[in-house]
């Protein structure tokens, strides 16, 4: 009969578990980054901007 065994650990330090990490976390959770203080409709406004910018530019890069 087989025995299952368990995979060892990840034995690594968890990398958002630093000092430093912690105040950006920390700095982040206090800005208004579309939680709730920018419109949907102003939102999808920007993501269309953004998807026609994105095209242009390798359109762009094509062309060199």
């Amino acid at each position: 009969m087989l025995q299952i065994t368990p995979l060892p650990r990840d034995t690594r330090p968890d990398p958002y578990d630093t000092r430093w990490a912690r105040a950006i976390l920390l700095g982040l959770q206090s800005k208004p980054i579309y939680a709730g203080t920018v419109p949907d409709e102003e939102i999808s406004r920007r993501r269309v901007k953004n998807r026609a910018a994105r095209k242009a530019r390798k359109t762009n890069r094509r062309g060199r």
